[in-house]
C-alpha cells in the first residue's frame, strides 16, 4: 500500500510544479496588472499548499503503516487463540475420550467464528447430568429445611445413640445413615 500512497504524493507534487509553471506562463503573458496581482497570491499560495500536503500524505503513510502492524498482530492473536482452544478441545478428547466433539472453523463475513459441533447423543447425556445434579441440589436443599435446627444446638450434649436418633428423625428422606 505505501507504493501506492508513494505514487500518489508524486503525483500530486508533479501536479502541483505544473500548476506553478502554468501560473507562470500566464503571469507573463498578462497585461492586466489586477490580473497580475491575483497570479502572484496564487502562486505564493501553492508552495505552503504543496508543503500542507506533503505534510498530510507522510501522517497518512505513518498511520497506514500502523494500522498494517496492528492488523498483522490481531491476526496473528486470532491464530494462536485457534490453536490454544483446538489443543484444548483435543486433549479434553483424549483425557474424557469423548468422540462426539469436534471444532469448527466458520467464516461468517470478515469474522471467524470457532464453534463446538456436539453430537445429540452428547447432548442428552449432559442434559441427563445436569438434571440429576439439580435434584441432588433440591433434595439436600429441603433436607436442610425440614432439619431440627434447634436440635442442632444441643449436639455437644449427645452420646453417640442419642446423635443416631437426631440425624434419623432430621434426615426423612434417609439419604445419611450411619
Amino acid at each position: 500500500m505505501s507504493s501506492l500512497e508513494g505514487q500518489s504524493s508524486a503525483r500530486m507534487a508533479s501536479n502541483l510544479c505544473y500548476d506553478m509553471v502554468h501560473t507562470y506562463t500566464l503571469m507573463v503573458a498578462s497585461t492586466n496588472w489586477e490580473g497580475l496581482q491575483v497570479l502572484v497570491k496564487q502562486n505564493n499560495i501553492v508552495p505552503y499548499e504543496k508543503a500542507t500536503l506533503e505534510d498530510r500524505s507522510e501522517r497518512l503513510e505513518d498511520q497506514v503503516s500502523s494500522l498494517t502492524q496492528e492488523k498483522d498482530e490481531l491476526e496473528n492473536r486470532l491464530a494462536r487463540c485457534q490453536r490454544l482452544l483446538r489443543a484444548w478441545i483435543l486433549s479434553v478428547r483424549s483425557r474424557v475420550f469423548v468422540r462426539h466433539v469436534r471444532p469448527l472453523d466458520l467464516k461468517r463475513g470478515n469474522n471467524w467464528v470457532v464453534g463446538l459441533q456436539v453430537s445429540e447423543n452428547l447432548k442428552s447425556q449432559i442434559l441427563a447430568l445436569c438434571t440429576r445434579k439439580a435434584e441432588e441440589v433440591d433434595a439436600a436443599l429441603l433436607s436442610l429445611t425440614e432439619m431440627d435446627f434447634l436440635g442442632l444446638f444441643h449436639l455437644g450434649k449427645l452420646d453417640y445413640d442419642s446423635f443416631r436418633q437426631f440425624c434419623g428423625r432430621s434426615n426423612p428422606g434417609g439419604s445419611f445413615k450411619l
